[in-house]
């Protein structure tokens, strides 16, 4: 089966134009900030070298990295459906706002995390959020690692690793056991 020209979806436009409306529209969303880049590198989990090509409108998504793309950036959704001569879909389409709806969110992402915590209040100030977490958790009782570190809080696992060697500074923590196998347990000289 053949398609004739009536069915043709798209009007031609080049890579370059495509590059310019998909960097127009993630700038739209996400600002023109620094941290824009690492933002929706995270939210499309790709590398920040990538996406800064995108956002600077030096070349293309391959279609699955543009399927992940339009995941976190509403207007663009709204662009292509314009492309494609749905204009009626486009101004019905509501699209939440990211920068409205990322400022109920902590930095750290959107897992909800408790943390409760026993310690000094001179102590509490010096330590950050992922810091307390963990040290909560081993207060119970429970095992952790620098790579849950990493996936609750949606960090780097060096970031992690950093958290748990300033609690060892600190002298709240301690590894016990080998280093393949061993585990992070409270100090026995608690301050």
């Amino acid at each position: 089966m053949s398609f004739t020209k009536n069915d043709q979806v798209f009007r031609k436009i080049s890579e370059q134009e495509l590059a310019e409306i998909i960097a127009y529209n993630l700038r739209k969303d996400h600002g023109h900030h620094g941290s824009s880049v690492k933002q929706i590198a995270r939210m499309v989990d790709l590398n920040p070298r990538i996406v800064r090509n995108w956002y600077e409108a030096r070349n293309i998504p391959s279609l699955s990295n543009f399927l992940r793309l339009i995941s976190c950036s509403p207007s663009l959704i709204k662009s292509i459906l314009e492309l494609a001569g749905y204009d009626r879909a486009a101004r019905v389409l509501k699209a939440p706002d990211l920068k409205t709806a990322s400022s109920g969110q902590s930095r750290y992402g959107d897992n909800p995390v408790t943390i409760n915590v026993t310690l000094s209040r001179k102590t509490l100030l010096k330590l950050n959020q992922r810091q307390l977490w963990f040290y909560g958790f081993l207060q119970k009782g429970l095992s952790l690692k620098a790579g849950d570190i990493a996936n609750v809080w949606e960090v780097d696992i060096r970031t992690a690793k950093r958290d748990i060697s300033g609690l060892m500074a600190l002298g709240l923590i301690e590894f016990s056991g080998a280093s393949k196998n061993g585990r992070y347990i409270l100090s026995r000289e608690n301050p």
